[in-house]
């Protein structure tokens, strides 16, 4: 059964993560500099984190889960794990682009989970050099089967008073 979310509180959770993006953004552009600098990445770290947090607690688990895939990777380049390079800045660029099209396309009443949280686990499963043959099963995985979430209805009364 999809989630029903309130659509106030959409607009909050993504005025809120949209401020975050271009910080993100700027320890990306930071680290392109100098990368030698991995320190840069506490920032969008966290913030990514806090995304991620913040969709789990909202009942949106792919857009979670697509933090989630985002942090661990901010975290494997931090640690020097994967190497910073253009592929690695392009993947870690385009996760963050696909969270701004899951957030624009939910708030349009047109959101489709499932091929933005693919496209995230691909390109981020070939950054790593791991094979094909493994994404359609992570996919499913935390893809799940509650069907994409769904704004409430749009009431003709105003909400009350708490």
């Amino acid at each position: 059964m999809a989630k029903t979310i309130n659509r106030e509180l959409l607009a909050a959770f993504t005025s809120e993560v949209k401020s975050y993006l271009p910080l993100v953004r700027r320890s990306f552009q930071s680290l392109n500099e100098d990368p030698s600098r991995l320190e840069v990445l506490e920032d969008a770290h966290r913030l990514v984190h806090s995304i991620k947090g913040a969709a789990s607690m909202l009942g949106l688990s792919a857009l979670g889960h697509m933090a989630f895939l985002e942090e661990e990777a901010i975290e494997e380049i931090a640690c020097g794990q994967l190497p910073w390079s253009i592929p690695a800045a392009e993947v870690v660029e385009r996760v963050l682009a696909l969270v701004e099209t899951y957030l624009d396309t939910f708030n349009a009443g047109m959101l489709r989970e499932a091929p933005l949280l693919a496209e995230a686990v691909t390109v981020l499963r070939r950054l790593r050099g791991q094979p094909e043959s493994g994404d359609e099963g992570e996919i499913a995985l935390l893809l799940g089967d509650d069907g994409d979430p769904v704004l409430e209805a749009a009431s003709a009364e105003p909400a009350a008073a708490p």
